[in-house]
């Protein structure tokens, strides 16, 4: 079991219900709260949210690292992440394809403008070398065509995230910055 869940999403999920319904995509992370009590997550890039998630956020000690202070200030925004970090010994990491901003990923389900970079955020898997990874997804890729540039970002995350985590070198080839 995780001690700690990353969550990069341009959405909190923390809804109680949405249109009618109790269990879909904007959600899923309230129930992970409800079923994980005790469990520490921090959701990264957020920037579509209302009232009802950030007072769910503030009562279960959600830390929100904001899509904001990353395009503004990405080294405080690194730190912050990094300290959060510094005391999780296992962690979990979801990667929702809408945290990145609609420029670089057009193929989603909720698109939200003022996203991260690709870069930003293959930097910010830096914070992961050294870490217990007990898993990852990438999600909500919604193709829409055969051949788009979307489909080749989401392998690529997932390759520098496994290149980030892992200590062997046929993986970390990429990682020269040559």
């Amino acid at each position: 079991k995780p001690s700690h869940l990353v969550v990069f999403d341009a959405h909190l999920d923390l809804r109680k219900e949405y249109l009618g319904e109790k269990l879909s995509h904007a959600t899923y992370l309230r129930w992970i709260c409800e079923y994980f009590d005790g469990l520490n997550i921090t959701c990264v890039g957020s920037r579509g949210f209302c009232t009802e998630e950030i007072e769910y956020a503030a009562k279960k000690r959600i830390s929100i690292i904001s899509s904001v202070l990353l395009l503004k200030s990405f080294n405080d925004a690194y730190k912050r992440l990094s300290d959060i970090l510094a005391t999780a010994d296992r962690v979990y990491i979801s990667i929702d394809m809408d945290v990145l901003d609609p420029a670089f990923v057009n193929e989603v389900g909720n698109p939200e403008p003022e996203g991260l970079t690709p870069t930003s955020l293959f930097d910010l898997f830096e914070l992961f070398k050294g870490k217990k990874v007990m898993g990852f997804d990438v999600m909500e890729l919604s193709p829409t065509s055969f051949w788009n540039p979307s489909h080749y970002l989401a392998a690529k995350i997932v390759y520098e995230l496994m290149a980030a985590v892992t200590d062997d070198p046929e993986v970390m080839i990429s990682n020269l910055n040559i």
